[in-house]
């Protein structure tokens, strides 16, 4: 038995995480080191190149070499 299961609920718990979320700066190390990060557009289809190889294969890795 852990401590938190005998424990009650408190009705406090929390309180002051909307605060510290408000007043969260941004991380200047990551936008020196990595020249920051733009915020996804959020549709979730982000499109990838297919790897190209000199091989002489399908370029979409799919199927019988041509």
């Amino acid at each position: 038995m852990s401590l938190a299961e005998g424990r009650a609920p408190r009705r406090t718990a929390g309180n002051r995480l909307s605060g510290l979320l408000q007043a969260e700066e941004e991380d200047e190390f990551y936008q020196t080191t990595y020249g920051g990060f733009n915020e996804a557009s959020g549709t979730g289809r982000e499109r990838r190149e297919a790897p190209q190889s000199g091989n002489g294969a399908n370029p979409a890795g799919t199927g019988p070499a041509l």
